[in-house]
């Protein structure tokens, strides 16, 4: 397990080591990979508050160096009951604690109204700045220290009659405060006085106090890329551009700190940056995220919205960072990070996992839960989508397996993607890892497992990954559903049956009335691939040497194909047509039956259409099949332990990692993924709908359905029978010879190429 060669360590120096370009040549904090050395470590002392009190994370803490302790902003949320109505309020103080995180005491903190929650502010040696929430303006509030006086002014108004609202706030070395909309920018001093305002010459993305006790911010200037620019009171001062095109978020530094201008966070790391005089950053890394098992600062879900989590909030000192984490809603429990030494890869467990394919936000979040509760492992990833090209097929993937079986690479885990509609290529990871028998059979973990099990797992799990020996090749903590759903108003003509065979299905669609569409939007283009009704593809016409093709039934679906829409801008003149852009008319249509089939793509978790099929009666009848269900599952993130894992056992638990609950955005239910266990699932309700009952007839219905739907991954058609099928069914559509030619065609091609792997 630990990792054995240097050759590793060359081959992700970029991805996993450095975290912050160079824009030119300075000292790094990061050692050369060659070393196996992980740098940029940090690890958290957490800060005990009293019950129920939390830290503002957006609210600028006091650093007071000589003393070396910090003075927060917390909150504690009460509620009470008005007129039958739960009305939410907050009391507000001052928590003192020593860099060690020794709680010290508080000092209370009057805020005028205590219903208004706090969006950001700071904290200085004499006063608080808070901005409250209220509804129509926002309005900066001070409280002195010493006195306990209250000023306070409406910042909204200074933004001007287009302003936005306040999105960022910053206290400069001078005692000056600068809000902004990210257009426009307004100058406070100390006692709330408006000294000037003015509109950004370009919109700002992030702003910060920054270590030399200037204002900065990150904007797209001039040049069209990120850009560093200090803000005065007269506007921008000069550009510098980051030396990487990336994200930039700052992060305030409120006590300043020797030899360096401002720092940042790009997704990987936290970066110190320091303004040259040529006009350049010399960047130097200081934390490195995954190393450190900290989430970086602002990680979204997957719709994009900021959720819980572990996040930077100021940085202190270099070697100490105040972190935050954050509940998700208004307030977070605050942890002191202090700089760790540097660590030998020889001396922990690292667990090398490769990936094809990109990991969601709410994974990489995972990954460095799991780095952080587990300090004698580590997850490095090696990310292969640096090698995606859309001119060749899956080219992340053959890098990946020539990789592993030319190149020395020996990684713990892979992750790829398992779609059974897509062709079966040698250049897919899945075919070589089960041919080449470097995939570890998942069976034994998911016998004795006690969170994921044959029992958890929704059917369709295990076999997805079937791996046509009696093993299970891999598994996938979220799943995709993909089925032809029949029009309510044809319900009956399937005669109780649960699915069809392509005999069926196209006799049925020869019955329909004029006017009548068979599957929605459905086009000669989009038919062959990738929205080809075949379940597994051509697969089921091969037969033991392509004779299937000369069946009636490959000719019953090429008449079906011939009868299609040439393509897209074809289709948009047919009757329904139109209803591409109108949802209300489409799916009035398909209840009437004037659309007898859709094509439902499942990506996230949707209760609600669910309940919507349940209730109105339509039938998810999947795509044709006689022998197993022609509900289609695939995995966008399938994991899988190779043969090369030295403990096996580690890798599961660090898979089982991928299976937490995320931090999702509920009120978007197609940016929560369509879990693969039925506990999570049904966490997921309770998390959607709070104590209502959910876990009703319909969720056990829709288990029963995922249970017994899907097919396995590796039973899918041969790249290059799809390639031939494709080649020969486009010519026949382009009016070259018969369907009966067509079929002699793919059927000698199909059977020449059977012969010549035997």
């Amino acid at each position: 397990m630990k990792t054995r060669i240097a050759w590793l360590f060359l081959l992700t120096a970029v991805l996993l080591f450095v975290g912050c370009g160079k824009h030119k040549e300075t000292a790094s904090a990061t050692a050369s990979p060659a070393e196996g050395v992980l740098t940029g470590i940090f690890t958290e002392r957490t800060v005990r508050l009293d019950d129920g009190w939390r830290m503002c994370h957006d609210v600028t803490p006091y650093w007071d160096r000589a003393e070396k302790t910090l003075d927060a902003f917390c909150q504690i949320r009460e509620e009470r009951e008005e007129n039958g109505e739960i009305v939410f309020s907050y009391r507000s103080v001052i928590c003192s604690f020593t860099a060690e995180g020794e709680l010290l005491g508080s000092e209370e903190v009057p805020i005028p109204d205590r219903e208004a929650w706090i969006t950001r502010g700071a904290v200085n040696e004499d006063a608080v700045f808070v901005f409250l929430s209220v509804v129509g303006h926002d309005e900066l509030v001070r409280m002195d220290r010493a006195d306990g006086a209250i000023t306070s002014a409406d910042v909204t108004s200074a933004m001007g009659p287009d302003g936005a609202g306040i999105r960022f706030f910053a206290e400069d070395g001078e005692g000056r405060f600068f809000t902004s909309d990210g257009m426009s920018a307004a100058v406070y001093d100390d006692d709330l006085v408006l000294l000037t305002r003015f509109a950004l010459p370009s919109e700002i993305t992030s702003m910060a106090r920054g270590a030399d006790g200037q204002v900065w911010a990150v904007t797209r200037g001039s040049s069209g890329t990120s850009a560093a620019v200090t803000i005065g009171t007269d506007g921008f001062g000069r550009e510098i551009p980051f030396p990487d095109d990336g994200r930039h978020t700052l992060i305030s530094a409120p006590g300043g700190i020797p030899l360096v201008s401002f720092f940042y966070e790009n997704g990987e790391a936290i970066c110190s940056a320091r303004a040259e005089e040529d006009g350049g950053l010399a960047v130097d890394e200081v934390l490195h995220f995954d190393n450190s098992g900290i989430a970086s600062l602002g990680s979204s879900s997957d719709s994009g919205a900021r959720h819980a989590g572990l996040y930077a909030s100021a940085m202190i000192e270099e070697d100490l960072i105040l972190a935050a984490d954050w509940d998700g809603e208004f307030s977070a429990v605050p942890a002191l990070w202090h700089k760790a030494d540097d660590l030998r890869t020889d001396e922990i467990k690292t667990i090398t996992l490769a990936h094809t394919v990109d990991l969601p936000p709410r994974m990489k979040a995972q990954l460095t839960e799991f780095n952080r509760s587990h300090p004698e492992a580590q997850i490095v990833p090696v990310d292969y989508m640096q090698y995606l090209d859309p001119d060749s097929l899956c080219e992340e993937e053959a890098r990946l397996v020539f990789d592993i079986l030319n190149g020395g690479f020996r990684p713990d885990i892979v992750v790829t993607s398992a779609d059974p509609g897509a062709p079966l290529s040698e250049r897919r990871v899945p075919v070589q890892l089960t041919e080449k028998k470097l995939a570890v059979d998942l069976t034994p973990y998911l016998l004795t497992d006690e969170e994921i099990n044959f029992d958890t797992l929704f059917g369709c799990v295990p076999r997805l990954f079937d791996d046509g020996a009696r093993g299970i090749w891999g598994i996938a903590p979220a799943i995709q559903l993909d089925t032809l759903l029949l029009s309510p108003a044809w319900a009956d003509s399937l005669n109780g049956a649960e699915r069809w065979s392509s005999a069926q299905m196209f006799s049925f669609f020869d019955s329909l009335p004029d006017g009548a569409e068979g599957v929605f939007m459905e086009n000669q283009s989009w038919a062959l691939y990738p929205w080809n009704i075949l379940p597994r593809g051509y697969i089921d016409f091969m037969g033991e040497a392509g004779e299937g093709f000369g069946s009636d039934g490959f000719l019953a679906y090429l008449s079906y194909l011939k009868d299609l829409p040439k393509d897209l801008n074809v289709w948009y003149g047919t009757p329904h047509g139109s209803m591409a852009l109108d949802y209300r008319a489409k799916e009035d249509a398909f209840r009437n039956g004037g659309i007898a089939v859709d094509r439902v793509i499942m990506r996230g978790m949707a209760d609600a259409t669910v309940r919507t099929w349940v209730s109105e009666g339509s039938v998810p009848v999947g795509f044709p099949s006689s022998d197993f269900s022609g509900i289609r599952i695939s995995a966008q993130t399938a994991f899988a332990i190779t043969a090369f894992a030295d403990d096996p056992d580690l890798c599961f638990e660090a898979i089982k990692a991928f299976f937490a609950p995320g931090n999702y955005d509920f009120n978007n239910s197609a940016a929560v993924p369509l879990p693969s266990t039925k506990p999570l699932y049904l966490d997921v309700l309770a998390a959607q709908y709070g104590d209502l009952e959910m876990a009703d007839e319909t969720t056990a219905w829709f288990f029963s359905l995922l249970d017994g739907a899907g097919f396995p991954y590796l039973t899918g058609t041969p790249q290059a029978v799809h390639d031939i099928a494709v080649e020969e069914i486009t010519a026949y559509l382009g009016g070259m010879g018969s369907a009966e030619d067509c079929a002699a065609k793919i059927s000698s091609r199909v059977g020449l190429w059977a012969a010549e792997r035997q």
